[in-house]
């Protein structure tokens, strides 16, 4: 079983490096371009999503704690304004590669799911990019459903 122990701002420049190298990671290989384009695009939405870092107001950091107390993985939650309303907004969910295919990232959503109903919501909305299978299939298995949806097709010159 896991917790969610709130992240502590001396542990949240390491946590941030490791969302910008992710970024660049994910969105290199979404758009197809250099790693180098990639990390400043996503240094820079990182900066317009967190721009006072750890106290940027309505962003919460979580570590994902086993119940050996062994720090599993990391939860960013926000708030965000969705159709002139507050929502909860699951920014980025990580499980460790080597605690991966053992529960914890379900765990960890159901996790979020409560801190979400304390804080009065009543959704849980995420972003996924759509060649990241498994956790399409994650998603799907605990409940959520495309509410919006970008495509793209790569056209030959």
């Amino acid at each position: 079983m896991i917790t969610l122990r709130p992240m502590t701002k001396a542990e949240y420049p390491a946590y941030r490096a490791f969302l910008e190298e992710l970024y660049a990671a994910q969105s290199g290989t979404a758009y197809d371009c250099t790693l180098e384009h990639a990390a400043a695009w996503g240094r820079s939405v990182l900066a317009a999503l967190l721009p006072a870092g750890f106290e940027t107001p309505d962003a919460s950091f979580f570590n994902i704690v086993n119940e050996d107390n062994q720090q599993v993985g990391a939860v960013w939650l926000a708030v965000q304004d969705e159709f002139g309303q507050k929502a909860a907004f699951l920014r980025y969910i990580h499980i460790d590669e080597k605690f991966r295919c053992r529960g914890y990232a379900g765990q960890a959503l159901q996790a979020v799911e409560d801190v979400v109903k304390t804080r009065g919501f009543s959704a849980l909305l995420l972003n996924v990019y759509g060649f990241n299978e498994q956790a399409l299939r994650l998603y799907r298995r605990h409940g959520f459903s495309p509410l919006k949806m970008t495509m793209t097709k790569t056209l030959s010159s």
